[in-house]
């Protein structure tokens, strides 16, 4: 049997992450293996900006584990910032590129 190579024993790790999720877990096996195969695990830091509105959205994210807060600057409001929504462990937000 041929030794495991690290794109592998990555997805391997993903999977095992990602299947927590009933969102990922309810998706086909064809349909998961794809996205594993175009996913990356990514920490992000308190309070970094993962995109600013009016970007083209290039990534879809699985949260693991914390929250992420969505934030809208509109000029009908001052441009003040105006809470949208929050997003938890097992919950997915962003778009597809």
């Amino acid at each position: 049997m041929a030794k495991p190579n690290k794109l592998d024993r990555n997805i391997e790790t993903l999977e095992g992450m990602l299947l927590k999720l009933r969102s990922f877990k309810s998706l086909n096996p064809q349909l998961r293996r794809l996205v594993l195969l175009r996913s990356s695990f990514r920490k992000v830091s308190k309070n970094e900006v993962l995109y600013t509105q009016g970007e083209e959205g290039q990534c879809y994210y699985y949260m693991l584990r914390g929250s992420v807060t969505m934030l809208s600057r509109r000029e009908d409001c001052g441009y003040f910032e105006l809470f949208l929504k929050s997003y938890y462990d097992g919950e997915c937000f962003g778009e597809q590129p």
